[in-house]
């Protein structure tokens, strides 16, 4: 018994060291849009954020029917092209804090998409706010 609970421990590393070093690296982006001062800045609201994304997500190729909406955030998944990415809004102190984040599992470093869509929400954020009040922190 003691020689066969070893072999059944010896195949489980592999296992568990494969599935560890494939999620071992966060990859995140934060924006942070400050709140505006003066009344003509657009006031700014999760949802409209989120539409933004989605609109992100689109100019990247990705499927508006693989996208997930949450209150305060959105969530992309295709099991064919893995890894997915999320969007999540939140207040801060600043403003409103916006993190892009790619999913675990998957290849190591950011994916083609996940580039798209960070380079194109930086885009439509500043577009919308103001360049001046959208700063990224990763």
């Amino acid at each position: 018994m003691g020689r066969r609970q070893m072999t059944v421990r010896l195949g489980v590393l592999p296992v568990l060291a494969l599935t560890l070093s494939s999620c071992d690296t966060m990859i995140a982006d934060r924006f942070v849009i400050r709140a505006p001062v003066t009344h003509p800045s657009p006031a700014i609201s999760a949802g409209d954020i989120l539409a933004t994304t989605r609109v992100a997500f689109g100019d990247c190729g990705l499927a508006d029917a693989d996208v997930t909406d949450f209150r305060d955030s959105l969530r992309w998944r295709n099991p064919k092209k893995p890894p997915g990415l999320q969007v999540m809004v939140r207040s801060a102190a600043e403003g409103v804090e916006v993190t892009l984040a790619q999913d675990l599992l998957g290849p190591i470093g950011p994916t083609d998409a996940y580039r798209c869509v960070q380079k194109s929400m930086r885009r439509r954020l500043e577009d919308r706010y103001g360049k001046e009040d959208v700063r990224t922190r990763s």
